[in-house]
């Protein structure tokens, strides 16, 4: 477990499937992935992610689960980087807990990768000090070349 001046990172627990569901079936915080989630597969995520070292995020003041985040390894880049992986619930947005969270989980040859569409998440990712270099651009595996959605860019930690 670890914290920071507003938040618990800690292990997912099933109290958490509740949000997590609710999460991955929102339009809103689903909007950069190609749809969003049944509870059946929110529900098999949860328990990929749950065995992959990704956290529940949960604020200290009201301990509510406001999201999630941890590091993984990505199969399907050259040398199997590790990704850091986050998602915050709407209604959690623009409070900075998603700055918090990953600042807290960064470590140096961390990488990010997002949707060049996803303008939010480039957003968070430079302010952690994070840079991108055009030349790593890449379609994205899991999706069709010509979805809106395969164009993906590659953030590295310093």
């Amino acid at each position: 477990m670890d914290t920071t001046q507003r938040l618990i990172i800690r292990p997912l627990e099933p109290r958490d499937q509740p949000a997590f569901i609710q999460m991955h079936q929102s339009e809103k915080v689903m909007q950069f992935f190609p749809s969003t989630l049944t509870q059946s597969q929110a529900l098999q995520l949860f328990d990929t992610f749950s065995n992959q070292g990704i956290f529940a995020i949960e604020t200290k003041k009201t301990h509510t689960f406001i999201g999630i985040i941890g590091r993984k390894p990505i199969d399907f880049l050259p040398h199997h980087p590790t990704e850091l992986l986050y998602r915050i619930d709407a209604p959690y947005w623009r409070k900075g807990y998603a700055t918090e969270a990953a600042s807290a989980l960064l470590i140096p040859d961390t990488i990010a990768i997002t949707a060049k569409l996803n303008l939010p998440s480039q957003r968070l990712l430079e302010k952690l000090g994070m840079q991108t270099d055009p030349s790593e651009d890449f379609l994205h595996p899991n999706l069709p070349a010509n979805h809106p959605l395969a164009p993906h860019m590659i953030y590295r930690s310093k």
